[in-house]
């Protein structure tokens, strides 16, 4: 008896638990199919407003005009756009998006009208609202797009951050400054007691690639600047510009304490040649490590003469292959056709002139 009664026990169990789970998938399956109903509805009218976004930036980057800018807003599904679509965040934050995406790949009037989208949308309100975040990453993108807009008269907001501490903040920021005012924009160097990388320092020459207000004076007082990475940048910014009226102060950069600095100055002054560069550099040579001797040899290589082909086979003796590697270019560049057994040639007509 007891023993049935067991059994009868444990059936329930069994049945109940059955029915348990049963109602647990049917619960579950039932939130699957809700949410995947739920999300393609979504899905499809987030593609349909997408659609509509891209029109209208389509639209008005094709305008010639106020009048014709007026004429497209006015339309129906731009004013739903305006007074229903973006007032969700969300949707604010997807028209900055397909914006950006189209003002980086066009240029004039098109690239113009889509900056004044962005200021008739008031989009730079969210804009503004993100550069106060506390969160880099938002801050960053908020100065990011600003630049992009040409949001020129928050440059003093932008200015605060380019010696942020911050690497990815300062970044954008210095970034937007040159985007936005060129040459001048750099005048955070002034002050700038954080590094600049090797990558920032490129984003900032493909910024200003497009500005040729270059202010030497500028340039000259960086050249002396305590933080080495603004030496850096400023004598790429020489070699860029070919800038020959400071080849003093560069030649001074030549016993700068960091070699990359040294050896970087080497480099520029092939671009800025005088009469004295080349002597300069041969006297210097023994005196300098690897780095700069073949920057050294760069130079003889490419504004050389065959006055300085005995020097260069003096150097013939290294035991170093890269560097010799180096000097054999150089002669061969200055000599075409040289072939090591000239040596005893120059030296021979060497020894005879002096005679």
């Amino acid at each position: 008896m007891e023993m049935q009664e067991d059994i009868r026990a444990i059936t329930y169990l069994l049945v109940g638990t059955a029915i348990g789970f049963s109602l647990l998938a049917f619960i579950l399956l039932a939130i699957i199919f809700w949410y995947l109903f739920f999300f393609k509805r979504v899905s499809r009218k987030n593609q349909q407003l997408a659609q509509q976004f891209y029109t209208l930036v389509s639209e008005i980057s094709l305008c010639e005009s106020e009048e014709e800018r007026q004429e497209v807003v006015r339309q129906a599904y731009v004013q739903d756009i305006r007074n229903s679509s973006l007032q969700k965040k969300r949707m604010r934050a997807f028209m900055v998006k397909a914006m950006l995406q189209f003002h980086r790949n066009i240029q004039g009037t098109a690239a113009d009208n889509i900056k004044w989208l962005y200021e008739y949308l008031d989009l730079k309100r969210d804009t503004m609202l993100q550069l106060a975040s506390r969160n880099w990453h938002t801050k960053a993108a908020a100065i990011q797009v600003l630049a992009e807009m040409g949001q020129g008269n928050y440059i003093t907001k932008i200015y605060r951050y380019t010696n942020h501490k911050n690497y990815y903040i300062r970044s954008e920021a210095q970034v937007a400054v040159v985007k936005l005012t060129g040459f001048s924009g750099l005048r955070f160097m002034n002050v700038i007691d954080q590094p600049i990388t090797q990558w920032q320092q490129l984003c900032l020459l493909q910024q200003l690639a497009s500005h040729s207000n270059i202010q030497e004076n500028k340039l000259q007082a960086w050249l002396t600047s305590e933080n080495e990475t603004v030496v850096e940048l400023t004598l790429k910014l020489v070699k860029a510009y070919c800038i020959y009226s400071i080849h003093d102060a560069v030649v001074n950069c030549l016993t700068h304490s960091n070699p990359t600095i040294r050896a970087e100055a080497i480099l520029v002054l092939k671009e800025i040649p005088q009469a004295t560069t080349v002597p300069l550099l041969k006297s210097n040579y023994h005196k300098s490590d690897k780095v700069e001797k073949m920057a050294i040899l760069q130079v003889l290589n490419a504004i050389g003469t065959e006055e300085d082909v005995p020097f260069l086979e003096s150097l013939l003796v290294t035991k170093d292959m890269l560097l010799r590697n180096e000097v054999l270019k150089a002669l061969q560049a200055l000599v075409p056709g040289w072939q090591s057994h000239d040596v005893t040639f120059h030296h021979k007509q060497k020894n005879s002139v002096v005679a």
